[in-house]
């Protein structure tokens, strides 16, 4: 469950299915792009936008083009590595489900054996239709 900026009491299940393809440019630079396909569920009892939103949206995200510098740390012989990411979201996806403007992000990765650590930012751009997406820091574990 998601808590959107606008949705007073309201929640959302927001649930994304993706597709991406990453390409080393150099042993320290790679790029890739990812397609996202989002699925929304509206709590129907607590809608608060306009009545051309469907409270049920799914669709073609915004494509991501990203890409990720390795600070530190060689691959395949040394167990930590450092790396910084960098990503634009394309505004190329279905109005229902997608921002009309592009949005943007940076993090931090920290590898450590089989293990990816990373932090990060992420402004998703606006978006029509009654919904704003907030600003948002993002961890993850891989």
């Amino acid at each position: 469950d998601r808590v959107l900026n606008d949705a007073g009491e309201s929640d959302v299940d927001w649930n994304r299915l993706s597709a991406s393809l990453g390409y080393g440019i150099t042993d320290r630079w790679e790029i890739s792009v990812m397609v996202p396909y989002e699925d929304f569920e509206f709590d129907n009892d607590d809608l608060f936008f306009d009545d051309d939103v469907d409270p049920d949206a799914s669709g073609i995200g915004n494509a991501r083009l990203g890409t990720k510098f390795r600070l530190t740390g060689e691959p395949f012989t040394d167990s930590s590595r450092l790396a910084l990411n960098f990503f634009v979201d394309l505004p190329t996806g279905d109005d229902d489900v997608a921002s009309s403007d592009a949005g943007f992000g940076a993090g931090l990765d920290w590898s450590r054996s089989n293990w990816v650590f990373n932090l990060g930012y992420h402004d998703p751009g606006d978006f029509d239709g009654g919904i704003e997406r907030g600003e948002e820091l993002i961890a993850g574990l891989g």
